[in-house]
C-alpha cells in the first residue's frame, strides 16, 4: 500500500460540484460543445454524453448527473440554482 501524499490535498467536492452544475446545466453557457444541456419546450432536457456528440436522451449522462448534484443540495430543474 502506498503511502498517502504529504500534503494531501483533498478537493473541496461541495465547491466542484457547484462548479459543474453552474457550467453543464446551463443552456446559456457558450464555448466549444457547449451548451451540453438543452431544455425542451415540455421541461424534459437532453445532455450530451461528451461534449463533441449531440445532445441526446441519454439516461446515463443524465441521471448521474442528477444525482450527483442532490448530495450537495444542488437541483438541476431548476437550472438557477445551481
Amino acid at each position: 500500500m502506498p503511502a498517502l501524499p504529504s500534503p494531501l490535498a483533498v478537493p473541496k467536492w461541495n465547491e466542484v460540484s457547484r462548479a459543474y452544475c453552474k457550467e453543464v446545466f446551463d443552456p446559456r453557457q457558450q464555448g466549444e460543445g457547449f451548451p451540453a444541456v438543452l431544455v425542451d419546450g415540455d421541461g424534459t432536457f437532453r445532455m450530451k454524453s461528451h461534449l463533441k456528440h449531440q445532445p441526446d436522451t441519454e439516461g446515463l449522462s443524465c441521471l448521474s448527473s442528477i444525482v450527483g448534484a442532490k448530495p450537495f443540495g444542488l437541483d438541476p430543474r431548476n437550472l438557477t440554482a445551481c
